[in-house]
């Protein structure tokens, strides 16, 4: 049921926020003459901090399970530098994706200013950016930290030992690739 709630809240918020969007372009007192719609480049913004945060979780969790896993202790201390920059590479990550959220909610000052666009336009775009920005949040805290199920493989239970299965099986000859 929590997870009803959950995918109802991030729908919900996020319809919002595209209608909020939406209005901007569409409500004729926010229109110039230079167009309508070019507040809908915040949408690239949505989509970057997406995909920066899928990739800086994604490395961190490699990240941890190669750092706990005993075969790899001795890559890791003989490999240190290479761990060392792969967190460092996921901050930045981090740092990328906060610099693409402070631009969803900064392009629309500056659109107003060059007189692109309104400023009533300004104050919907920013009540749209805080109502996807939260759908987003949402979707991180509850569904994003979940593993996933999608595979099964025996007795492996998520995508991650499904691989690690393939990979061992390949390394052990067992999977011929030759044609007879």
């Amino acid at each position: 049921m929590q997870e009803v709630v959950a995918i109802m809240f991030i729908s919900l918020n996020a319809a919002i926020g595209i209608l909020l969007l939406t209005f901007a372009c569409a409500y004729s007192k926010f229109q110039t003459s230079k167009g309508a719609c070019w507040i809908l480049f915040v949408v690239v913004f949505y989509a970057v901090t997406m995909m920066l945060e899928v990739t800086e979780k994604k490395l961190r969790r490699v990240l941890k399970a190669v750092i706990s896993d005993s075969n790899f202790s001795a890559w890791v201390k003989k490999h240190k530098i290479a761990v060392l920059f792969a967190d460092l590479i996921a901050d930045a990550l981090v740092f990328t994706k906060s610099g693409s959220v402070l631009s969803a909610f900064a392009m629309p000052i500056v659109m107003a200013r060059a007189q692109i666009i309104k400023w009533g336009a300004v104050g919907a775009v920013w009540g749209g950016n805080m109502f996807i920005f939260a759908a987003m949040l949402a979707f991180i805290i509850h569904i994003g930290e979940k593993p996933a199920k999608s595979i099964r493989l025996g007795n492996y239970e998520n995508t991650q030992h499904a691989l690690w299965a393939l990979l061992e099986l390949m390394s052990e000859s067992k999977v011929n690739p030759s044609v007879s």
